[in-house]
């Protein structure tokens, strides 16, 4: 009987969503910005396409979805569109406040039939500390390079406009600190005048110095914050001028030479060596002494000009010039111009906390708002249960780190090649970025490194964990957009793959990483979780209050792959075999009542499912069940069961949310 019933309930469910019947009518939508400031109308387009000969008289329903279930209603509009043409639809919502994940709906309807439906993403931000902590990726504005005759014309130059444009929306990286110059670029962060000159700058751009200026301008004109990586500050004019004058400022070897591949101390301190055509192009020829605050002041020198002169919000803090990096690095000691090591290693914790609150007390002395991210994961040599004073200071204020090593997990012998082991470290960095005040990034692995299946699995994780992946991987395919002989059919499939996860990771923004959330250490005291195969999610419960009277239970069902290792070339066969009736049981509190409860997924239509509670006290009662895709709330028969909810099929990664009221 209870089977029975259950079928029933699924494929009444089922038959209230409508199929489309095929229409010579389609709509699109397009907000002006990937995220909008709640103090100015959010401005939206809807594109009303009649493919047909004949006009068509329709009328066009728009509203706008976030968080789960909350939507606000835009006004309606009757409209006629001619045989072969595209009407275009202004439209305005005034949020008044921030709303992470929102989804706008434009639907069109002839008489009470829908007829045609669109659907886009944005997020509203209202302050800093809430712009950075939603869905993340890096941004590079290509993989081309020029030399200072390269072709440079119009026609190129409007391709870059469109495509960087697409690449955010097909990334949906909508309040990312997007990185919007290429690394390598920074052998140096500012261009010199002879570059200035030609509009060109040396070091890996391709857009000369005016066309970098033009992608950072239309990021912020879509709502996006720029960083830069300051990975090689250190071959900035200045820093080559006071290593070649201050030779005790630059660590060495055991050999005396104080590179990882060039020079020795003599050529070091040889002039012909700093001449613009070759040190300038020299990334990583030296380590500075970063005991030293000498050394430290170029380092904010160089930073404040990138800031002024490219008009960036932030900058990355490579993790390669920290003093504890030196004694891990290829396994080599550093000494300081006097042959002692530098620090001992015992100290590098203490002295790179020291060191890292010096350069952040003195650009947010310059620019208060300024973004402090670094790129190192939780000091090799500080255990797991104490505190690290530089971790600390890095998280503050709401500060980044970005987790490098798990950009290697399908290497064998990787600490992140199995899948438990690389949920149990991104959870572990996602925690301690929390505690201390800031947010955690992992490094996903590069899609020429492993196939489409693997990042699948990888991007589900991290979310799932609460780690923002550096790169949006929907990204990758970017610039094939405007440069056909670039186009890398290997990339294709692989974004093509991922965009649905960054997609949901955008829409449902304010689940993974609203404010107020709180990972819960004792699961099992509020929730029990029946399945016929292993499903992981008691790592993955997060609670928080979101109005007088009323919880939220958040419940990550991740479906362990296949396979523990993480293999490169992941296929079909890594993939979980999709697990049925996963009935979920929230221990509620005397007086407290599910409200609603609904399963939300990258993988399922509409990437949101309200799910019927069960009370075990009346089989096949009729339950109100809302259909987005109709605007209606419908009665269908509940199963019958223990008090909870069943989710009716999990593939790979979804999120059952509980609303609770609690009086």
């Amino acid at each position: 009987m209870i089977q029975t019933l259950r079928r029933f309930f699924f494929v009444a469910v089922a038959l209230l969503i409508p199929s489309l019947a095929r229409s010579d009518l389609k709509v699109r939508v397009w907000p002006d910005k990937l995220a909008c400031d709640p103090n100015e109308p959010c401005a939206i387009k809807v594109y009303v396409n009649n493919t047909d000969s004949e006009a068509k008289k329709v009328k066009l329903s728009a509203y706008v979805e976030y968080e789960v279930e909350s939507r606000a209603a835009l006004p309606d509009k009757e409209l006629t569109v001619a045989g072969g043409k595209e009407e275009v639809v202004p439209l305005l919502w005034k949020p008044g406040k921030s709303v992470l994940g929102c989804g706008v709906v434009a639907q069109a309807f002839d008489g009470e039939k829908l007829i045609a439906r669109a659907e886009e993403y944005f997020n509203v931000i209202e302050r800093k500390d809430i712009a950075r902590v939603g869905v993340a990726g890096q941004f590079r504005v290509s993989q081309q390079t020029e030399g200072p005759d390269a072709h440079w014309n119009e026609v190129e130059r409007n391709k870059n406009r469109f495509f960087v444009t697409e690449a955010l929306r097909k990334g949906y990286i909508n309040i990312a600190e997007a990185h919007g110059l290429y690394a390598d670029a920074f052998a140096r962060l500012t261009p010199n005048e002879t570059e200035l000159a030609g509009d060109y700058f040396l070091g890996g751009f391709p857009f000369r110095i005016s066309g970098v200026k033009h992608q950072i301008e239309l990021l912020k004109q879509n709502g996006i914050s720029t960083t830069a990586y300051a990975t090689s500050y250190t071959d900035s004019a200045d820093a080559l001028e006071l290593a070649r004058q201050r030779p005790e400022l630059v660590m060495r070897f055991e050999r005396g030479q104080p590179s990882i591949t060039l020079f020795d101390v003599k050529e070091l301190e040889n002039e012909k060596n700093f001449l613009p055509g070759t040190a300038l192009m020299m990334p990583y020829n030296w380590f500075p002494d970063q005991t030293s605050r000498e050394t430290l002041d170029v380092a904010i020198g160089e930073l404040k000009k990138a800031r002024s002169f490219w008009g960036l919000d932030g900058v990355r803090w490579d993790g390669h010039y920290s003093p504890s990096f030196y004694h891990v690095f290829s396994g080599r000691t550093f000494f300081n111009y006097k042959g002692e090591g530098v620090p001992p290693l015992k100290d590098c914790d203490r002295l790179t906390a020291a060191n890292m609150r010096y350069v952040k007390d003195a650009l947010r002395k310059a620019y208060p708002d300024y973004l402090f991210m670094a790129n190192m994961m939780w000091p090799a040599n500080i255990p797991g249960d104490q505190r690290s004073e530089e971790f600390a200071v890095m998280m503050e204020n709401g500060g980044a780190a970005c987790n490098e090593p798990s950009c290697a997990s399908h290497i064998a012998g990787n600490p992140y090649n199995r899948w438990s082991e690389m949920s149990r470290l991104l959870l572990f960095e996602s925690d301690r970025a929390r505690e201390y005040g800031g947010y955690a990034f992992a490094y996903p692995d590069r899609p020429w490194d492993v196939s489409a299946t693997y990042s699948q699995l990888q991007y589900s994780l991290f979310y799932a964990t609460r780690n923002r992946p550096w790169f949006a991987a929907a990204l990758y395919n970017h610039f094939t957009c405007g440069y056909e002989p670039q186009v890398d059919k290997k990339l294709l499939p692989y974004s093509d793959a991922i965009r649905s996860i960054t997609r949901f990771a955008t829409r449902y923004s304010s689940i993974l990483f609203g404010h107020g959330m709180e990972r819960i250490g004792d699961p099992d005291n509020f929730l029990k979780v029946s399945s016929a195969q292993p499903v992981w999610w008691k790592d993955y419960v997060h609670g928080r209050t979101v109005g007088e009277g009323e919880r939220q239970l958040m419940v990550d069902l991740f479906n362990p792959p296949a396979r523990e290792l993480a293999g490169a070339m992941a296929d079909a066969k890594d993939l979980p075999q999709a697990q049925k009736n996963i009935r979920l049981s929230p221990k509620l509190k005397p007086g407290e009542k599910i409200l609603s409860a609904w399963f939300l997924s990258p993988e399922i239509d509409g990437m949101k499912r309200k799910l019927a509670p069960e009370d075990g006290k009346e089989s096949g009662r009729e339950v109100s069940v809302y259909n987005p895709m109709e605007g209606k709330t419908v009665k269908v028969a509940s199963p019958s069961g223990g008090t909870g909810v069943v989710v009716p099929e999990l593939k790979l990664w979804g999120i059952v949310v509980f609303n609770i009221k609690t009086r």
